[in-house]
């Protein structure tokens, strides 16, 4: 579990255009809270950033800041 602030960042593979993630990222964060992060408030989650890469999933990268 991540007790420090974090940037948290998406990598995407499908046809949708980056700024179209928001409700997945949102779910997806959702259901980070309290298991991996702290909380997803501006304490807790001080950065979110979506990339496209070539992979066959979705892949989040946690770093703690």
């Amino acid at each position: 579990k991540y007790e420090n602030p974090v940037v948290i960042r998406f990598f995407w593979d499908d046809k949708l255009d980056l700024d179209n993630h928001s409700i997945w990222s949102k779910m997806l964060i959702d259901g980070l809270k309290k298991r991996i992060i702290k909380d997803d408030n501006r304490k807790c989650v001080v950065g979110i950033e979506h990339h496209f890469h070539t992979a066959d999933h979705i892949k989040i990268e946690i770093e703690e800041v």
